[in-house]
């Protein structure tokens, strides 16, 4: 695991769980002591919240940081196919984003999801970590990263 990804998830981890345990998780991510990633359904499904984090790239400047949560529930459909439902938390109130279908890339080993309208084209990605998911939304097909994410599942 690279810096900006530990950096990211001590963020998120402080704003959900506190300082100490912030310490004793960037030391578990820096030797290796997080989980691999699961294709498994059963390990993404489920509620999860965390941060959306911006990233400062040229075209990017009307992006902003969000308080993120996720639905995140199975679409009964054959093969690995999950609903992911986003909303923004601010001042204790969601307000939903967008809902998307992921798949799961056996090669990459991450649930993805492409998107194209006429204003973007880009790609969400999503890495399972035991009770941590961390993503990214790339612009196509530059793969400049626009967004990282980092969400933690709720009990």
């Amino acid at each position: 695991m690279h810096v900006p990804t530990i950096l990211i998830r001590a963020f998120c981890w402080q704003k959900i769980v506190g300082t100490a345990f912030v310490l004793v998780f960037c030391l578990l991510c820096a030797n290796g002591g997080v989980a691999g990633t699961h294709g498994e359904k059963s390990t993404i499904l489920g509620n999860w919240r965390g941060i959306s984090l911006c990233a400062k790239i040229p075209g990017n400047e009307g992006c902003h940081d969000e308080v993120v949560y996720y639905e995140i529930r199975d679409t009964h459909t054959a093969g690995d196919t999950v609903s992911l439902k986003a909303s923004e938390v601010t001042d204790h109130e969601s307000r939903e984003m967008y809902t998307i279908a992921l798949g799961f890339d056996t090669t990459r080993h991450r649930w993805q999801c492409e998107f194209r309208n006429g204003r973007v084209h880009i790609l969400w990605s999503y890495a399972v970590d035991g009770k941590m998911i961390e993503g990214t939304c790339v612009d196509l097909p530059s793969m400049a990263v626009r967004r990282n994410v980092v969400v933690r599942k709720e009990e």
